[in-house]
C-alpha cells in the first residue's frame, strides 16, 4: 500500500512538473505610448502587437481614442494593421479614474475566431501607463497581465 501511494505520488508530482513547464506566458506589447488631457477629456495613440504562442495568434494594431472624464470607459476598435487570417479584432480603453481624477492604466482587448474550431476567444490584458503629451517622449509598455474573458 506504501509502494502503491508513493508511486501516485511521484506519478502527480512528474505530472504537474510538467503541466507547469508548459503553463500560458503571453506578452503583448505598446510601442509610442502618447497620451494627454484636455479640459473636455483625454486622448491615447499608440501601437500593440502581440507575439505568438499556443494559443493566442499574433496581432498588430494601431489604437487612438478618447475619454470626456466620465467614469465610465469603453473600449474602442483599433486597426489591425498584419496580415493575419480570421475574424480579429483589437480594441483599447482607459481604465476608469480613480477617486484622484488620474488616469493610471490601459486595457487592451484581443478577440479573435479560432479558423480551425470556429470557437470565438477573447483576450484582454493592462498596463500602467503615463500621461506624457508635451513631457516626455513616445514610451514603450510591455503587458504581461493578459487573462481569457471566456468562450464567446
Amino acid at each position: 500500500m506504501v509502494k502503491l501511494l508513493s508511486a501516485a505520488a511521484a506519478l502527480l508530482a512528474a505530472a504537474s512538473s510538467v503541466a507547469a513547464s508548459a503553463q500560458w506566458d503571453p506578452q503583448w506589447n505598446i510601442s509610442n505610448w502618447e497620451a494627454g488631457c484636455a479640459r473636455s477629456g483625454c486622448f491615447y495613440n499608440f501601437n500593440v502587437t502581440g507575439r505568438p504562442d499556443d494559443v493566442v495568434p499574433s496581432f498588430a494594431a494601431y489604437c487612438n481614442g478618447y475619454e470626456y472624464r466620465t467614469n465610465v470607459t469603453y473600449f474602442q476598435p483599433c486597426a489591425i494593421y498584419d496580415k493575419g487570417e480570421g475574424n480579429r479584432g483589437v480594441s483599447a480603453r482607459f481604465i476608469p479614474r480613480k477617486g484622484n481624477g488620474i488616469l493610471e492604466k490601459v486595457a487592451i482587448s484581443f478577440a479573435y475566431t479560432n479558423l480551425t474550431t470556429g470557437t470565438v476567444r477573447n483576450f484582454t490584458g493592462e498596463a500602467n501607463i503615463t500621461m506624457n503629451q508635451f513631457v516626455a517622449p513616445p514610451q514603450n509598455y510591455s503587458i504581461t497581465n493578459i487573462w481569457e474573458n471566456g468562450l464567446l
